[in-house]
């Protein structure tokens, strides 16, 4: 039986496809590129409430350029491991709270322009929150 284990671990791997579809990657593209078109400081609310949108944008992008392209990396690199599929999972996840918090606060304190959220009547602010948990990478 050991022998036939042997067998099947020397048969030739074959390169495993991306686990992470192209689609996957522009729109994580397009999420860096649209939040860097934004102008928190135009906003209408407290510095507080800026501040955090801007740290927090500021954050996304971090992770974007450095920490998810990265473990994405490792995750193709070891295309059977769980842990590293499971890393990029949580970060892409924790990636999407924060992005969710931002377009959130945008949706409230965006002045009504052409590329920014904006809280418009009571009905269409509901819309864009309900758009915002259904965002989609």
């Amino acid at each position: 039986m050991l022998d036939c284990f042997r067998a099947k671990r020397s048969l030739p791997q074959h390169r495993l496809p991306s686990l992470f579809p192209a689609r996957c990657v522009r729109r994580l593209r397009r999420v860096g590129q649209s939040l860097s078109g934004i102008s928190i400081r135009r906003w209408k609310a407290p510095n507080e409430v800026k501040s955090a949108a801007d740290q927090d944008v500021a954050s996304i992008q971090r992770d974007l350029s450095g920490t998810l392209a990265t473990l994405m990396d490792q995750a193709d690199a070891a295309p059977g491991s769980v842990p590293a599929a499971f890393a990029v999972y949580r970060n892409v996840d924790a990636l999407y709270d924060t992005l969710l918090r931002v377009v959130l606060t945008a949706n409230l304190a965006a002045p009504d322009k052409r590329g920014e959220y904006s809280a418009g009547g009571s009905e269409q602010s509901g819309e864009r929150a309900r758009d915002a948990g259904r965002f989609e990478f």
